[in-house]
């Protein structure tokens, strides 16, 4: 493994030296190797059954994960609770109920509360741009899911069986292709 307690390297960077410090990119990284180890995991007495549900729950942590924004339901309730509380205190509150949820701070309320003064209503407003279609959602479960069923094929091999560029595989694997593989090399 290439994990050190103050920096993490990569096997695939092209010096083979180059550090990622930034905190965010620790844990992403931390995250990702979790959910390898899940989808992937090296105990031989583990059946096809739990290794799979271990692939479901960790494809449906994946697609959660890559949002992370409050539901609508979420966002009445933190406007219910900032009804009674204080900001601070409704972030808390809010967080004590939601625990199997990524924890939200003060200046969440905040900005929910100052969305909701301004528009009168708690709902996103239209992104601009175009949107992302395969990187997210159930295109990336998917693709997630071929490459633990199939580690040994190339990011060609997955785009002509998927009808996914082969870029767009390889945004979605990038970051632990390495260890799905079980290898530094990459396909």
């Amino acid at each position: 493994m290439y994990l050190k307690v103050d920096r993490i390297l990569f096997a695939h960077d092209s010096d083979k030296d180059s550090p990622i410090d930034a905190r965010e990119d620790k844990e992403k990284v931390m995250w990702l190797r979790n959910l390898i180890r899940t989808m992937h995991p090296t105990a031989s007495d583990l059946d096809d059954a739990a290794r799979w549900t271990a692939c479901r729950q960790a494809i449906n942590d994946y697609c959660r994960r890559s949002g992370n924004h409050l539901t609508e339901d979420e966002r009445v309730q933190i406007l219910r609770l900032v009804a009674t509380r204080s900001h601070e205190e409704a972030a808390a509150e809010f967080n004590r109920l939601h625990p199997d949820r990524q924890p939200i701070r003060q200046s969440s309320v905040t900005r929910l509360i100052a969305k909701f003064k301004a528009t009168s209503s708690t709902a996103d407003r239209p992104r601009s741009g175009r949107p992302p279609t395969v990187c997210r959602g159930v295109n990336a479960a998917a693709i997630i899911a071929l490459a633990v069923e199939s580690p040994e094929k190339s990011l060609r091999q997955l785009a002509m069986e998927t009808g996914v560029s082969r870029s767009s595989i390889h945004r979605i694997l990038h970051g632990y292709r390495d260890q799905l593989l079980g290898s530094s090399e990459v396909a």
